[in-house]
Order: C-alpha cells, then structure tokens, then sequence
C-alpha cells in the first residue's frame, strides 16, 4: 500500500499492518526551578470507539517505547535538554461507557545547566565587584559610581535576556529571583556609597562652620541642632 502502509498477509490468517505518522505534541512544561528544572512530557495512545475486548493497544517493546529513534544520547532543543529516561506502559483505564485500552509513554527531559550556572557565578562576581568597591577611597567617586553602575546594568541585561527567553508566567523562576536579588544588593551598594558621600558633604561644612565660628545657638538650649548648622552654613 502507498502513503506510507504496509500490508502483510500470513497463510493462517494474521494480518499485519504497518502505518507511518508523523505527530506533533505539546508539553506542559513549569520553570520554577530554572536552570534545575526537570520537565516529564506525557504521552498518551488509544483507541476513542473501541473498547479494550475489541483492540488492545500496546507498545511493541515497552523498555523503549518510541524505539530507538529517542534515548539518552539524543540532545534535543539546541542542546539545551537532555534526555533522561523513556518509559512506557500498557494500560486498561475504565470509564462509564468501558474499559479502554492505553499505551502511555513519559518523556524525561533534564536541562543542561552549565549555560545558566556561568550566568549565576558571572552575578555573584559581580556583586563581589561592587562589595569591593567599598574598600575604594570615598573621596574618588568616579570609580565607584562607574564600577556599581557597571555592575548593575550587567546584572539587569541579564535579567532581561532571562526573562525574554521564557514564556509569560505567574509564578517565580529561581534564576530570575537570584538575578534580581543580585541587582538589589547591587544598587544597594550605590545607595550606600550616594549616602556616605552626603555624610562627607556634611561633615565638611560642619568643619568649616566649626573653625569660622559662625553658629549660633538660636533657641538657647545650648545645643547646636541641624537647623541652626545649616543656617550658619548657607550664610
């Protein structure tokens, strides 16, 4: 027969009959745990009008249900997913109308990590970077805010590199939580820095306000508040 079939006729009656195809399945897939995840793609063969006392449906060699065209070695998805296991049944599922017969075969795909655990190692050194920005000289502001900024913007192209690989999702994605994480402790870092050189900013004109003398105690408390510092220093 044509169109892909194959008929064979045996003396003492068997028929067999042998039909290619070609099929095209979806797989609920959850990246919470990205880049650790491990997808379990189901897949599921039977017969809609037929019940299991009339057509039994079963894989030919049930170890390796989709035969030998799928097995560990196969790299799939731009070597991104590796896959881990193949495994298949033959089932008898019951239901109001019967029982009907199933072949059921699950798909175990294992991501390959090394991509993304370069992407974790590159975030953490950068939030050393900007940790050790710290140690710089406070009164050399050009390559602090340069090196925070820096660190920062990397860490938020990552992020959206990230985000933008991924379908939309409701739920949190580890990397994308570690990722943000990092920008935070990041931009944590330039606030700390923007806050001591305020501090330093003060305390030089409090200096100066202390050697010419110009404060003065206004309400006579005895005590030089704020206010009455920053007056003397706007004079």
């Amino acid at each position: 027969a044509g169109n892909g079939e194959l008929f064979s006729f045996d003396p003492d009656g068997h028929v067999y009959w042998s039909r290619h195809a070609k099929l095209e399945v979806e797989c609920n897939m959850g990246f919470g745990r990205l880049p650790f995840d491990v997808q379990n793609c189901l897949f599921l063969a039977g017969m809609y009008s037929q019940t299991a006392a009339q057509v039994q449906v079963q894989w030919a060699d049930v170890s390796s249900p989709l035969g030998g065209h799928l097995t560990r070695d196969d790299i799939l998805v731009a070597g991104q997913w590796d896959v881990g296991s193949v495994k298949g049944e033959s089932v008898i599922d019951s239901y109001p109308s019967g029982n009907y017969s199933y072949a059921k075969a699950c798909i175990r795909f294992e991501r390959q990590s090394k991509a993304y655990e370069l992407q974790i190692l590159l975030a953490c050194l950068y939030v050393l970077m900007s940790y050790i920005g710290t140690w710089i000289n406070p009164t050399a502001p050009p390559g602090r805010i340069t090196l925070s900024v820096t660190c920062i913007l990397i860490v938020a192209n990552n992020f959206q590199s990230v985000r933008a690989s991924l379908p939309l999702v409701a739920y949190n994605v580890w990397l994308l939580d570690f990722l943000f994480s990092c920008a935070i402790f990041n931009c944590f870092f330039l606030i700390s820095y923007a806050m001591i050189n305020f501090g330093l900013i003060v305390d030089e004109q409090m200096e100066k306000v202390s050697k010419a003398a110009t404060a003065t105690d206004a309400d006579d408390d005895g005590v030089l508040d704020w206010s009455e510092l920053r007056k003397a220093v706007l004079m």
